[in-house]
């Protein structure tokens, strides 16, 4: 008997670790064009937006898409950012996603599709790792 109590312990706690982050299988990820970031440097933001997307904060979601429009990630990043916090335009970019959440979550509405969220990423010099400077709607 507690050998299959164990056993169900032990896959309700699987099943349970398994629901943690959100669901990424099948995203599109759509880098664009670029005249001032490399497909790789593009892609490796995209992974670093996936893996954040994968972490806390977005259980019960869908990613249904990343994308990169060079024009647009100009717009969001045209001012404040590198003309009073200083940073250099070369070393920010903005990706976009759409995604869906499931039941209630934080500040998401449940149930609701959110599309052209913005994650604002940084980092330190060509080169260097992305890292999230914020997100959300810009």
């Amino acid at each position: 008997m507690k050998r299959i109590v164990a056993i169900l312990l032990a896959m309700l706690l699987t099943a349970g670790l398994s629901a943690c982050g959100a669901a990424t299988k099948g995203v599109k990820i759509d880098l664009g064009k670029s005249e001032r970031f490399s497909e790789a440097e593009r892609q490796a933001a995209a992974d670093f937006v996936l893996a954040q997307f994968k972490g806390e904060g977005y259980e019960g979601c869908t990613l249904k898409r990343i994308y990169y429009d060079e024009a647009k990630s100009l717009r969001h990043i045209d001012g404040p950012l590198y003309d009073i916090y200083g940073m250099d335009p070369d070393d920010i970019i903005v990706l976009f996603s759409d995604f869906r959440t499931g039941g209630a979550l934080g500040s998401f509405e449940p149930n609701a599709n959110y599309d052209g969220w913005a994650w604002y990423l940084i980092r330190d010099g060509k080169g260097e790792p992305w890292r999230e400077y914020t997100h959300g709607y810009g």
